[in-house]
């Protein structure tokens, strides 16, 4: 189980690593799109730059939020382990203060079902974070590209949109 445990640890590291890695790209994306456009005007042909900064912005928000659902599952588990091992300070509280210490055994599985239901939730909403965190990311950079191409057609064929 040990073994398990540690392989589920490594994974949320590296994941959370390529998340922080992605934040940057996406940051790094922002910062080059605006020093691009610095001395462009606001005209039709720009706009593909404008929808890039602006996913690249949802992206990045995306993959905060993400870092953030990962580190509270942390608690989560963090939970679950002290209501497993018995050594849960609030479980123990509420079970000694209702007088109840002959239904642990009840309170120590709806604590835990309930807690297992809350990580599923954020598990979802972590995966969801995830997904459009890199959609959005490379939906950005296809609108950057476009700009880039547009750019250029204009550049050599003189033609403005």
């Amino acid at each position: 189980m040990e073994e398990i445990d540690k392989i589920i640890s490594d994974f949320r590291i590296q994941q959370q690593r390529f998340a922080y890695y992605i934040v940057a790209v996406n940051i790094a994306c922002i910062a080059y799109c605006i020093d691009k456009s610095l001395d462009i005007r606001i005209e039709l042909i720009n706009l593909p730059l404008g929808a890039s900064i602006l996913l690249f912005a949802i992206s990045t928000f995306l993959g905060l939020r993400f870092i953030k659902i990962v580190l509270s599952s942390y608690a989560s588990d963090i939970d679950i382990k002290t209501i497993q091992k018995g050594v849960n300070p609030t479980l123990n509280e509420l079970v000694v203060k209702f007088d109840r210490v002959h239904a642990y055994p009840e309170a120590q599985q709806f604590a835990m079902n309930t807690i297992i239901e809350v990580t599923k939730k954020k598990s979802r909403k972590a995966t969801s974070a995830y997904s459009w965190m890199m959609r959005t990311l490379y939906i950005g950079i296809l609108f950057f590209v476009t700009w880039r191409v547009l750019v250029a057609y204009d550049i050599t064929f003189g033609i403005t949109f």
